[in-house]
């Protein structure tokens, strides 16, 4: 688990992955994290199960290369009040 809520940060998402290969929870929530969802991310995901990325400042629309890590891994996301985030959700985020 890395949780880094509330700690004031800013700029860009860090990169994670290679420090943490067992990493089952994620979570950068309010916080002042800029720019887009990283590409990168997604060969670190395997293990991730839980991640938050709330209440930042993030920016640009979810990656296609994500869907895998979203759709199948993936117990919970949030990434709840970033307005910057594009405001329409890609068909493969959504539920049945």
């Amino acid at each position: 688990m890395l949780a880094l809520d509330g700690n004031r940060f800013d700029g860009p998402l860090p990169t994670v992955g290679s420090t943490y290969p067992r990493l089952s929870v994620l979570s950068f929530a309010n916080n002042f994290l800029t720019g887009s969802l990283p590409d990168e991310w997604t060969g670190h995901f395997k293990d991730i199960r839980t991640m938050t990325l709330a209440n930042n400042q993030l920016s640009g629309s979810l990656p296609a290369s994500w869907t895998q890590a979203l759709t199948v891994q993936m117990q919970a996301v949030s990434l709840a009040t970033n307005p910057c985030l594009c405001d329409t959700l890609p068909a493969w985020f959504t539920t049945a």
